[in-house]
């Protein structure tokens, strides 16, 4: 992989954001990576930034802004909706699932229970988006 657009994600564990970080560089994802705490630190880096991301990468349960409102405020923003950013939910739980419908996510996973099955996820994800060719790719 070469450098390209940087990979945002959004996770409010610190836990979850250092292992997420160690599969990346495990796995050799060479994009710059711009983490986020919470949903509008990353809400405001993406309107104030020309960047158009490679994915965002994003927790569903958060405080103040869940991952579910993070998303509608990028689709309903003019500046935001036409850069077409492959967005996935990547959450412990399955519940908000359902919640979910409507948006136009690329996928919604969960971390596992286990380093092997958070690898294994994160390690499909990279791959199905490193190989499309999408909208955000030019």
């Amino acid at each position: 992989m070469s450098a390209q657009r940087p990979l945002v994600l959004v996770d409010d564990d610190k836990e979850d954001q250092e292992l997420l970080l160690l599969v990346l560089r495990e796995l050799g994802f060479d994009h710059e990576i711009k983490l986020f705490n919470t949903a509008e630190a990353a809400l405001n880096f993406l309107y104030e930034s020309g960047d158009r991301p490679f994915m965002i990468v994003s927790d569903i349960n958060m405080p103040r802004m869940d991952g579910i409102t993070f998303k509608k405020k990028i689709e309903s923003c003019k500046i935001l909706q036409p850069r077409h950013i492959p967005f996935v939910f990547l959450s412990t739980s399955a519940k908000f699932v359902a919640q979910t419908g409507g948006l136009n996510i690329q996928g919604y996973f969960q971390k596992g229970n286990s380093w092997q099955e958070l690898r294994e996820t994160v390690e499909v994800i990279l791959r199905y988006w490193q190989r499309t060719q999408h909208t955000a790719s030019n």
